[in-house]
């Protein structure tokens, strides 16, 4: 096991087994107050459906301990730097 080697596990290393094993998918976590949902996650499915933001989108069904949903945005991808940074 990795943990038992004392090997230090750096980003690069963690990058390396990502790619290794192909586990890329990324995702942005976005936090909207319950009271402003209604009318901003409509906005961000629809950015979704039309290939604007992320490939795909979740949402919290209902708000945290903050009064905010959870919004979660995946990329296929968190090596594409230039696409996080686009729907970002």
């Amino acid at each position: 096991r990795l943990v038992d080697s004392h090997v230090k596990i750096t980003h690069r290393h963690l990058i390396e087994l990502a790619t290794k094993h192909q586990v890329l998918h990324g995702k942005w976590l976005l936090y909207v107050k319950n009271e402003d949902i209604e009318s901003d996650w409509p906005k961000i499915r629809n950015a979704v459906i039309e290939g604007k933001l992320g490939s795909t989108a979740k949402i919290s069904d209902s708000p945290d301990e903050h009064g905010s949903h959870v919004v979660c945005i995946y990329c296929p991808t968190f090596l594409d730097k230039d696409e996080l940074l686009r729907v970002r």
